[in-house]
């Protein structure tokens, strides 16, 4: 069996950041039921919780679970019971095997991840996406956020998703049903204390007067953005922010796409709210969303 988390990068638009980290179960497995918690710091890391109720009790000598980015205090249970792992770089990749002594029907995956989380002013941007493959009879979810900050202009994703608080936290909440494949959320979020707000005026001061460091910096930021994209999308980004407005069929002959290929890309693309695509003709027309 294998659990693939893929991808974690840190990305900024003036509308969002793309922090994408993909989750994807092999479709041999029937989960009935995922439980995902995220604990966001102050310090930009996360601590993440991922449950899964199989339909069926697995019982594979090892199950591996793939990030794309070092974690630390990783714990891993099987039907509440603590399990053996190892970790092995792959690549770009570390693959976190798991050993258990006996059928699982619950698996419980926890890590800490660093920085990833993006700022950007007083704004900070998060966002994630989990692939299980299969569909779903129910994804339970939440999304806390550090003492002291609350959500950034009402803004985060999926729109029906529960603001609630422990008296020091916001937490978002999520229940969905029969989720086909795949889910994302997202949320950009801001620190409530005037000490804050007072140091951000004095940062913004001094970024004016440091046209330099400015410069670095936004180039540095278009570098993170860039950070975890696929070549060919980083090919297809870069076009369409030159042109704004470009058919689909233009962009396969431009970079020798095949459909299918500029048809994914332009889905990936989508999805995380960078163009907006119109059917025109026999192709679509492509509208460039971010900066």
């Amino acid at each position: 069996m294998i659990i693939h988390r893929d991808r974690v990068l840190a990305a900024v638009l003036l509308s969002a950041l793309f922090l994408i980290s993909i989750s994807d179960l092999s479709a041999g497995y029937s989960v009935r039921k995922a439980d995902i918690s995220v604990d966001l710091s102050a310090d930009s890391s996360a601590r993440q919780i991922i449950k899964f109720y199989f339909a069926e009790p697995v019982a594979d000598k090892s199950i591996n679970y793939t990030l794309s980015e070092p974690a630390k205090n990783i714990e891993v249970y099987g039907d509440d019971k603590k399990l053996t792992y190892t970790t092995i770089a792959e690549g770009d990749d570390y693959n976190l095997q798991l050993f258990p002594d006996s059928p699982v029907s619950v698996l419980l995956i926890s890590y800490t991840v660093d920085d990833i989380v993006f700022h950007s002013g007083p704004v900070n941007y998060f966002f994630t996406d989990f692939f299980f493959g299969d569909t779903l009879l129910e994804v339970n979810s939440e999304l806390k956020l550090p003492a002291g900050y609350e959500i950034y202009q009402n803004s985060y994703r999926p729109a029906d998703g529960a603001i609630i608080s422990d008296g020091k936290r916001i937490i978002l909440e999520w229940n969905e049903t029969n989720v086909n494949g795949s889910i994302s959320f997202s949320v950009k979020y801001a620190n409530t204390d005037n000490g804050f707000v007072i140091w951000l005026f004095v940062s913004i001061i001094l970024a004016v007067a440091f046209v330099f460091i400015y410069s670095i910096s936004k180039k540095k930021t278009a570098e993170a953005f860039l950070k975890g994209f696929r070549e060919d999308e980083k090919k297809t980004i870069a076009y369409l922010q030159g042109k704004k407005v470009g058919l689909q069929s233009d962009l396969q002959a431009e970079f020798g796409f095949s459909r299918a290929k500029s048809t994914r890309i332009v889905y990936e693309l989508e999805k995380k709210g960078l163009l907006r695509k119109q059917r025109h003709g026999r192709t679509n027309k492509l509208f460039w969303l971010g900066e």
